[in-house]
């Protein structure tokens, strides 16, 4: 008997879905999560921001968007962005949720200048 595809109806929740079980062991995004502690970031930014405002998205965050880009030829930020939701494997590397909100692709834009101006591209691949 022929199966036919039944009318999609969106989950409400989901209680039993982990991201890190939907990426493959031989990922390389799993290869580099597990050789690259990313938290050295901040060390290297801390001067560069300030006591006061809003919460900034994590240093190691913004880290990982930069090298998604250039490891996945992503033509902008703002394209990174809106692939982002869609992507698990970017997700789980980022260490986002499927709810978790996505930040504003100017964010990443100026953070990049930021670190850059003040201590050039070397901050940023020298010890990854």
């Amino acid at each position: 008997m022929m199966g036919y595809q039944p009318d999609f109806q969106p989950k409400l929740f989901y209680h039993s879905t982990n991201l890190d079980e939907r990426i493959p062991a031989n990922h390389i995004l799993r290869k580099i999560s597990s050789r690259i502690d990313f938290d050295f970031i901040y060390r290297e930014v801390k001067d560069l921001y300030g006591g006061k405002g809003n919460v900034s998205v994590p240093p190691p965050t913004i880290l990982k968007m930069m090298l998604l880009l250039i490891m996945y030829n992503v033509r902008s930020e703002r394209e990174l962005m809106n692939t982002l939701p869609m992507r698990l494997d970017w997700m789980w590397f980022l260490e986002y949720d499927l709810d978790s909100e996505i930040p504003n692709h100017s964010v990443l834009s100026k953070d990049r200048n930021r670190y850059t101006k003040y201590h050039g591209a070397s901050v940023l691949w020298e010890r990854a």
